[in-house]
């Protein structure tokens, strides 16, 4: 599941399924039950994103958070 939610084309061929039915239900060209199902899909793959996405700002802010600890602590040591 990891490797869909990273995969750019993967996700772009998503949200434009997930659009096209969309639009085509909001214009019945396709029955009602296929729409309400493409939104559903689309809500659970944005929830999935979201928190893959706010994951892994989080991971990042921590390692830069560590970096500048670590480089304060270099910058202090160097000048004694």
């Amino acid at each position: 599941m990891n490797q869909i939610v990273t995969n750019a084309p993967a996700t772009v061929i998503v949200a434009a399924g997930t659009v096209s039915s969309g639009f085509a239900g909001w214009l019945d060209l396709i029955p009602d039950d296929i729409s309400k199902l493409s939104a559903l899909a689309g809500i659970f793959l944005s929830i999935i994103l979201g928190y893959y996405h706010i994951r892994l700002g989080n991971a990042k802010l921590k390692k830069m958070g560590l970096e500048f600890d670590s480089s304060k602590l270099n910058n202090v040591s160097e000048k004694d």
